[in-house]
């Protein structure tokens, strides 16, 4: 029988592993920079923000999660990696 603390201990592993899914994700904001830099683009694009946001409340709604709750997490995802991209042009 499963308990709570199996439970937790696999909920633990998940939360780290979404850290590290988060941390690779904000780290593409440097590769992203390198990118646009290269081929003259604008930084902010908020046509692809618009359309990572409409991808994700899609994707909650075909899988049965809040997406308006999943549209929150991504537009903090997005605010890091515009705060990652920020600090590089910084640098």
């Amino acid at each position: 029988m499963e308990t709570l603390e199996d439970v937790r201990s696999e909920t633990r592993k998940i939360d780290d592993q979404l850290i590290e899914l988060i941390i690779r994700r904000t780290e593409l904001g440097e590769k992203t920079i390198e990118l646009k830099r290269k081929q003259k683009i604008e930084l902010y694009d908020e046509r692809h923000i618009l359309e990572v946001l409409r991808r994700a409340e899609e994707e909650a709604k075909r899988k049965g999660i809040d997406p308006k709750l999943l549209k929150k997490i991504f537009e903090i995802l997005i605010e890091m990696r515009m705060t990652k991209e920020l600090r590089k042009i910084v640098e």
